[in-house]
């Protein structure tokens, strides 16, 4: 049985960690909102760790190219089909249910579509990029926990705009849920992406 490839993830983390810190102390200080959007989901922040998915999926493939592994034949089809899967379902609950619970679920059904799609397009590197997703994602969570149950007014505790109220424990559950099972699904897809292309890219160097 081979060995699973080592691909260093110490220092992804720490950049993740850093401009995870650097996010929350900038919404805390009420900087630009360009910058540190408070906004529920992120608002499209200029800092945000969302940013790094393309730039260490991009690593990761090179990385295992280097040690002699290639995406399998098939790695691009099962990538197209988990995109449209996960923006299919998402734009479609987001049409149909604005707002509501049964958009937010058939979201995350469509994200984990995605993220397996993700795997099976390259296992070797669905590997590493799900424990970089779990490093990445690990301290957000924390963050959601702490600030929801502070009402700091971050991006880490906002609901959609249209989500009906809900008190404290049940906003907690709805976030982390969407941390797990939306951004974990969103990075292992976007990072296969990016990495699948940095792979084939290497070979034809």
């Amino acid at each position: 049985m081979n060995a699973r490839p080592i691909v260093p993830l110490f220092w992804p983390a720490m950049l993740t960690l850093l401009v995870t810190a650097v996010r929350y102390v900038g919404e805390r200080s009420h900087g630009p909102e360009w910058l540190f959007g408070s906004a529920a989901g992120g608002g499209g922040a200029l800092v945000g760790i969302g940013w790094l998915i393309p730039v260490f999926g991009w690593w990761f493939g090179r990385q295992l190219s280097g040690l002699g592994l290639r995406p399998p034949e098939r790695a691009w089809m099962f990538l197209l089909i988990g995109v449209v899967a996960t923006a299919g379902g998402a734009a479609l609950g987001a049409l149909v249910f604005p707002g509501e619970w049964p958009g937010f679920v058939l979201a995350l059904l469509a994200a984990a579509a995605g993220g397996v799609a993700a795997w099976l397009a390259w296992p070797a590197l669905g590997a590493v990029l799900l424990r970089y997703a779990l490093v990445a994602r690990g301290p957000v969570l924390v963050l959601t926990l702490w600030a929801t149950t502070q009402d700091y007014g971050t991006h880490y505790e906002k609901l959609h705009e249209q989500a009906p109220a809900l008190g404290t424990a049940a906003r907690i559950a709805v976030l982390c849920a969407a941390q797990i099972g939306l951004w974990i699904p969103v990075t292992l897809l976007g990072g296969a992406v990016f990495g699948v292309a940095a792979a084939v890219w290497r070979r034809a160097e």
